[in-house]
């Protein structure tokens, strides 16, 4: 299975539409986010790519891990981030963070990732993806994804 780990930055008028502009950078508008919780399954691939599905699968599921930071406040600044050990037999794990400052929000990954795999012992570096955005005007959204499958709607009744 590939696992693409997409990214976007957008700006709105409120928070909910820089949060829908940073959807369609990082190119999964138009879907029903599901989230996961941060386990990857064994014979997965991670790829870093950024995705352009939004006029694909309109109104579809899309099974995500995601990480967003929303920054609402002139001059502010904040930071997103997505780390994963991944080894390709054994599965792996994702963490995601958000703060306001870099280095915390690497260090949480960091941390969180190593208590998390204690559990596991899974081998490898930790991969750690890094977005950050401020708020010149008006809100501001950054988004790190991580995509696991397309999937559609079936009727029950």
């Amino acid at each position: 299975m590939d696992i693409y780990v997409t990214f976007g930055i957008g700006e709105g008028t409120t928070k909910l539409s820089a949060f829908d502009s940073a959807l369609f950078d990082a190119g999964i508008a138009n879907f029903n986010l599901i989230y996961l919780s941060s386990i990857i399954p064994p014979g997965s691939n991670i790829i870093e790519r950024k995705l352009n599905w939004n006029n694909q699968h309109i109104g579809k599921k899309l099974y995500v891990v995601a990480s967003q930071t929303i920054v609402d406040e002139i001059g502010k600044t904040g930071f997103v981030g997505m780390g994963w050990i991944n080894n390709k037999n054994s599965g792996g794990i994702f963490a995601e963070f958000s703060s306001n400052n870099r280095i915390k929000t690497i260090s949480y990954i960091q941390s969180t990732l190593k208590s998390m795999n204690t559990y596991r012992s899974l081998k490898g570096s930790p991969n750690i993806k890094i977005i950050n955005i401020t708020c010149r005007k008006k809100p501001v959204c950054a988004i790190i994804a991580a995509v696991y499958e397309i999937e559609n709607w079936t009727k029950h009744f």
